[in-house]
């Protein structure tokens, strides 16, 4: 044992050995150096080797840098242990970059910059300070100047400032840009100063006078928000110049020692938080002092009595007292003299008050009372009452008779009263001391009324700011009647009485004015974007001006259905209206064919309008148009003319083409959203009856289905097409009640509040380039046949895409809405059909953000091709497709319960069966696992007709034209589904 512990001893030794001398050759290798910068490749770069005489300093080794010539920091942080700035020839910069000082450094080590050139320093580069309690080091020459451009960061840390200049005055040491840090900035010789430039609001700890001669100049207003004092080691001649006002010091501290302030003539309001005295502070001298320039605290006993006794006013002996402001005042008074030109203007919730305040006084008080006179007197020195301009809020001085105002100020706008014809009555009263004055009374009446401040159309305000609203008092009520004097930017949801619009008014997209009257004298804009459009709803109007609408509008080679917003309009105007004519897509190989105009159901096709043939043509209100912008300047257009207000009826006619004759295009004619719901309960008679009973939008890459299941809003200016009824002229009516705001994009879908039980799953198909989608819906008292106004087919002639079949009495038609049972999202198949090219990747995926089925229910996409099955909560089914897809048979989704789905358990419904009237004959789509045979039995149960299915086919046709009319049963492995021949 005792060998072995030997042993363990040796090693221990011999590793303290190898230990002690990888320390000693480690403190060689890192010693700190003086290395100087000279800059000899003429690059300017810190980076360069051969700039240096002694090498690069090493990044926390507490090297001594000595810029000898300006220096790129190459824009990265670079630590160094010191500073040192020699060299009499030239000014020099240090730029670009972060230099950290540690004050790790073997020579002058108190120091962290020490600066010896005769020159200017300039520091545009930040500076961090990562060292406690070091000195920033200038030697004696007259020319010696250091300026701080870029950032000063000292953290938590102490930084002297030693500057011994020997110029006359001294050249101060300036800090121009942005100060930062809870430490100290602590002044042990000479001065420095704040340039206007300088930002010290993120400096939270104090400037500090320690040694000789100090003096702070601050020229920036309002920079400084640490705080300032005088320590008991300054030598008495510490002084602060304030060239400019602050309104946001933080404590003034005077130690033992005295302290100078001098105000410029522009240093007016200079204002500290607080005062913290030792007791036994040596003297504070006021110089080229204006009564009330300075304020300490807010109360007249902030600075102790004791303290203020002993202050001077340009060296002599004087009076200095504290108001009740904070403000230190000279001078004395003892009777109280009433304010004069005392005024009331009244509005809507506010009444303001102004005065001139008289020469003898500490504070005035105004006291309000609703109704009749106010009664009381006020009495003592003041304290005991507390005010607040919203009425009510005050100290009461008698019965209901509030403080409203108590200061030194000359007005204030009392809030809060009641509006519509009440009296209210104030008297202002002053105090010196204990003594008040007589007071002086005045009276104002309230009303309806918000008017805005005055200015030019360009002046920007915001509604929302309080700033925009004499008095501060903005309109909040459908009851308030509002005038508009200057321009204002409307970024809410306004809903008011009457507006009268004396100024431009601009409503943000997302946001919206309602107004019983809108009076309109002056511009009204109203903008949208491509995510988002402005409303304006009036129940009447009158007024001199029109309404300019910038109508969002995709770019070409895509587009737009679009409506006019407003009436009136020829094709001129929106032609060439303010910017339009350099918006608009132009056929480049037609003289003025714009990429603009209606759609003729007799042709089949979108009509172009052409100028200056058809500038006379006026925009239909209610009517829809085809357009886009340049390509790649997706931007808005201009439209500009009446608000409709009231009942807009749109014809819709059977134009004969065989594809697209009962198809009209039509639009939103109104400046504002329309509640889909009630626009399609209004209307939905005058639709086709059956699979085309919805309206159809263009979302940019197909067109999508709206029915009584979307519950969206149609935005402003939208178009749509609906299908009339075969061979029948129809009326679709908008109405005013159908007006509501909105915040969405044009066709996007919302949720509709109609159904208790309702859920989607809407399924989406995505390639590289395109986006199209299919909506299944769960909804109460649906079938799974066809549903008149919750099942809605394919748009005519749609091509790619992604669509469902009906689960029952399916007829082959492709739906974008299918609506199913509630309860069916527990267990049904729902047959998909995809039309895509061939080798093309695409996606199929749940759409999670629109997804509203109940937990725990699972959604498979089954491929029978590749026989594979994807859980689409999970993860997208991505794959690539050897030839062209058309139709169903291929893809199921199946909704179950199951968080595992069992093999081919829901195989047998994964068959489509279907008749085709037009050829008599019947169609069996999906994948057949081996040969099988049909067999169709009529309504007595004989079997009329037996054919063998080829199973290398997705699709398989049983010609039927030898059965008669009538109801037959096909059983097919297992299967039995009946159809009907007609």
């Amino acid at each position: 044992m005792k060998k072995q512990l030997q042993k363990i001893f040796n090693k221990k030794k011999t590793t303290l050995v190898l230990l002690a001398f990888i320390g000693i050759c480690s403190f060689q290798v890192n010693a700190q150096k003086t290395t100087n910068y000279l800059n000899t490749t003429t690059d300017g770069l810190w980076v360069t080797p051969g700039n240096w005489s002694n090498g690069l300093p090493t990044a926390g080794d507490g090297d001594i840098a000595n810029l000898t010539e300006s220096v790129d920091l190459g824009g990265v942080n670079r630590e160094i242990g010191q500073l040192l700035g020699a060299n009499n020839t030239n000014t020099k910069t240090y730029s670009n970059g972060t230099l950290t000082l540690n004050g790790t450094t073997v020579s002058n080590t108190d120091q962290i910059i020490r600066i010896r050139s005769n020159k200017a320093i300039t520091v545009t580069c930040d500076v961090v300070v990562n060292v406690d309690g070091l000195d920033i080091n200038i030697r004696n020459n007259a020319s010696s100047e250091l300026v701080f451009n870029g950032g000063f960061a000292i953290g938590t840390n102490t930084v002297h400032v030693d500057n011994n200049s020997t110029a006359s005055p001294a050249l101060p040491v300036q800090f121009n840009g942005a100060v930062t840090g809870s430490g100290t900035i602590n002044i042990e010789d000479q001065n420095i100063s704040t340039g206007a430039s300088a930002d010290f609001t993120g400096f939270t700890g104090s400037i500090t006078f320690g040694g000789t001669n100090g003096l702070l100049t601050v020229n920036g207003a309002n920079t400084i928000e640490g705080s300032i004092g005088v320590l008991a080691a300054s030598d008495g001649n510490s002084k602060i110049e304030f060239n400019t006002n602050q309104s946001g010091l933080a404590n003034l501290t005077v130690d033992t020692q005295n302290l100078a302030i001098d105000f410029d003539a522009a240093a007016t309001d200079v204002r500290f938080t607080g005062y913290t005295t030792s007791g036994t502070e040596g003297v504070v001298d006021l110089q080229n002092y204006v009564s009330g320039s300075l304020k300490i605290g807010t109360t007249a006993t902030s600075v102790p009595a004791a303290a203020l006794s002993t202050w001077t006013l340009d060296g002599a002996a004087a009076t200095i007292t504290q108001d009740a402001t904070g403000a230190i005042v000279f001078g004395s008074c003892s009777t109280p003299d009433d304010v004069t030109t005392l005024a009331a203007t009244a509005g809507a919730e506010y009444v303001s008050l102004s005065w001139d305040a008289p020469t003898c006084f500490d504070e005035v008080l105004v006291v309000a009372k609703e109704g009749s006179a106010v009664t009381v007197t006020p009495t003592g020195d003041g304290s005991a009452y507390t005010a607040d301009a919203d009425f009510g809020s005050g100290t009461d001085l008698g019965t209901s008779e509030y403080a409203v105002f108590k200061g030194a100020s000359n007005t204030v706008d009392v809030t809060g009263l009641t509006k519509g014809g009440t009296t209210y009555h104030f008297e202002v009263f002053t105090r010196k001391g204990t003594t008040w004055s007589a007071g002086v009374t005045i009276s104002a009446t309230t009303n309806n009324m918000y008017t805005s401040t005055s200015g030019s159309n360009g002046a920007g305000l915001n509604w929302e700011d309080a700033s925009s609203w004499i008095a501060g008092v903005k309109p909040s009520a459908t009851s308030d009647d509002v005038t508009i004097n200057t321009g204002i930017v409307i970024n809410s949801d306004v809903d008011v009485n009457n507006i009268v619009i004396e100024g431009r008014v601009t409503v943000k997209e997302g946001y919206s004015i309602t107004a019983n009257d809108l009076q309109q004298n002056s511009q009204l804009i109203v903008q949208s974007s491509s995510s988002a459009f402005a409303s304006v709803i009036a129940t009447t109007l009158s007024g001199t001006g029109t309404l300019i609408y910038n109508r969002w509008l995709n770019d070409s080679p895509n587009n737009d259905l679009i409506s006019s917003p407003v009436s009136g309009v020829p094709f001129s105007s929106v032609a060439e209206a303010s910017n339009n004519e350099d918006r608009f897509f132009i056929n480049p190989s037609v003289a003025g064919n714009y990429f603009f105009g209606p759609f003729n159901n007799a042709t089949g096709s979108f009509e172009t309008y052409t100028t200056p043939d058809d500038d006379a043509v006026v925009i239909g209100t209610g009517q829809g148009y085809r357009a886009a912008t340049i390509a790649g300047a997706a931007n808005t257009v201009r439209f500009v003319g009446n608000i409709e207000v009231g009942s807009v009826p749109v014809s819709i006619t059977d134009g004969g083409d065989a594809t697209y004759g009962q198809w009209n295009l039509i639009g939103n004619p109104y400046p504002s959203y329309l509640d889909f719901d009630t626009f399609f309960t209004d209307n939905t008679g005058q639709f086709e009856v059956g699979l085309n009973n919805a309206i159809y939008g263009w979302n940019g890459t197909s067109y999508t289905a709206w029915n009584a299941l979307s519950g969206a809003k149609i935005a402003p200016g939208q178009g749509f097409f609906v299908k009339t009824k075969d061979g029948i002229t129809g009326t679709v009516t908008f109405t005013p009640a159908m007006k509501v705001t909105g915040n969405s994009d044009d066709f996007v879908a919302g949720k509709s509040a109609n159904n208790t039980n309702k859920a989607l799953a809407k399924i989406n198909l995505s390639s590289a380039t395109k986006t199209f989608a299919t909506d299944i819906y769960f909804v109460e008292n649906q079938t799974r046949g066809l549903d008149n106004g919750y099942d809605a087919g394919a748009f005519a002639g749609s091509t790619d895409g992604i669509y469902t079949n009906l689960v029952e009495a399916n007829t082959g038609e492709d739906l974008l809405i299918q609506a199913l049972p509630y309860n069916d999202y527990n267990s049904v198949v729902v047959p998909v059909a995809i039309n895509a090219e061939a080798n093309t990747e695409l996606t199929i995926s749940l759409d999670e953000t629109s997804l509203t089925l109940p937990a725990n229910t699972y959604v498979y996409l089954k491929d029978n091709v590749l026989n594979t099955t994807t859980l689409l909560n999970d993860t997208d089914y991505v794959f690539t497709a050897d030839s062209k897809l058309s139709g169903s048979g291929r893809f199921f989704i199946e909704f179950s319960a199951k968080a595992v789905l069992a093999t081919d358990e829901f195989a047998v419904n994964e068959m489509l069966i279907y008749t085709n009237q037009e050829s008599k004959s019947i169609i069996i789509k999906g994948i057949l696992k081996t040969a099988a045979t049909v067999k169709v039995y009529d309504v007595q149960g004989r079997m009329v007709l037996e054919q063998k299915l080829d199973s290398s086919n997705i699709t398989n046709i049983v010609n039927a034209n030898t059965l008669n009319t009538g109801i037959y049963m096909i059983q097919l492995q297992g299967r039995t589904q009946k159809v009907i021949l007609n």
